[in-house]
């Protein structure tokens, strides 16, 4: 069963990572030391997690199912998409130019991912703190 939007605590930080798959060996996955994590928090974090929930959930929510344990993060929800559909739809493609914070942050991630392609990069995946317990969704602030 898929995982939903719902389930990640939008109050947490979430990491954004490079990945491509080895052409050679079916379904292997490697990291990309050469393209820089990115890590978002706070205001920026709960800005994505509003971007997406309002115009791209199904997308993310696609894939999300992969659960894992991260020593400083706690329990993680994971998801991923090609590193093409992140830049030219998710950061690019639709965005309100009305809402100058979302503009913001998308073009900064489109502008930190840029040299991703070019080392080899393929797809991107996103680690989010999942919620806890009976903890509820929070609800997260689109007022700047």
């Amino acid at each position: 069963m898929m995982a939903k939007l719902a389930q990640i605590d939008v109050t947490k930080t979430l990491i954004i990572s490079s990945a491509h798959h080895r052409l050679i060996q079916r379904d292997v996955i490697a990291g990309v030391p050469e393209a820089k994590e990115i890590v978002l928090e706070g205001q920026d974090a709960a800005t994505f997690y509003a971007w997406v929930g309002s115009y791209w959930q199904r997308e993310f929510e696609r894939n999300m199912n992969h659960q894992c344990n991260d020593d400083v993060h706690g329990p993680m929800l994971a998801t991923w998409m090609t590193l093409v559909t992140f830049r030219e739809e998710i950061c690019c493609r639709g965005l309100p130019k009305q809402d100058e914070v979302i503009s913001a942050l998308m073009e900064r991630l489109r502008a930190l991912t840029c040299e991703w392609r070019a080392s080899g990069v393929d797809t991107v995946y996103f680690h989010a703190s999942k919620l806890q317990g009976n903890a509820e969704p929070a609800t997260v602030d689109t007022e700047h």
